[in-house]
């Protein structure tokens, strides 16, 4: 049986805040609740150039959700132009784009507040 990796990430942040482009996606239907609660979980995980490497498993359990449905949502949030995600080596890298340029600029940019 394969061990189980523990994984322990570091929030850089003092409270949650929510965007107003969140808060439009959500109302509008475009985006559910939970998958705006994601959002905010990778953004105060990603305030590093490394940006969030957590694993979907961390992701799922970080809002009680499973692996499957996080893969489902990071598509979601993909398609919305809200995630960015990048990888290098054998490390998935997450960020979030409140400006919505991942679509133009996928690979290279990433928003820091």
């Amino acid at each position: 049986m394969a061990s189980e990796v523990i994984e322990n990430h570091e929030r850089q942040f003092t409270g949650t805040f929510a965007h107003r482009k969140l808060h439009d996606l959500v109302e509008s239907g475009e985006l559910p609740a939970t998958a705006a609660w994601l959002v905010m979980v990778i953004d105060s995980l990603s305030k590093t150039d490394r940006g969030c490497f957590a694993s979907n498993a961390y992701l799922g359990k970080k809002i009680h959700k499973s692996e499957s449905r996080i893969k489902v949502y990071l598509a979601q949030l993909e398609k919305s132009n809200l995630l960015i995600s990048k990888w290098s080596g054998d490390e998935r890298q997450l960020w979030i784009d409140w400006n919505g340029r991942s679509s133009s600029n996928k690979f290279t940019f990433h928003y820091k507040c």
